[in-house]
């Protein structure tokens, strides 16, 4: 039993260590805030969640927030494109909403 005791002191001494070396490391220097005027579009969020059912069935959800800053990234997000089988997979647009910026494209 003293053996059982010190194994447990000893596991709360090192988990209490690593828990201060890792409050003590220095925070990570703040990154530059990025300039995206010139890109055509950026990504501002991407979330995937992927579900898998005990009977074999899934569901995979993709959301996305794209700022759209270009006619020519107008073209391209025009016609959204889904791959998938047709013989056992189906495809569900639950939701889309598209946002009208105050201003308008500079071309």
């Amino acid at each position: 039993m003293p053996v059982h005791k010190f194994m447990l002191c000893a596991l709360v001494v090192s988990a209490f260590a690593v828990t201060l070396a890792g409050a003590q490391s220095p925070p990570p220097p703040k990154l530059e805030e990025a300039n995206f005027a010139s890109e055509p579009y950026v990504v501002e969020q991407l979330r995937t969640a992927v579900r898998f059912e005990s009977d074999g069935k899934g569901q995979h959800e993709l959301s996305l927030r794209i700022r759209v800053q270009s006619e020519s990234a107008v073209r391209e997000f025009g016609q959204l494109v889904y791959p998938f089988m047709a013989s056992f997979e189906s495809l569900d647009v639950v939701y889309v909403r598209v946002r009208k910026s105050p201003r308008p494209f500079q071309c």
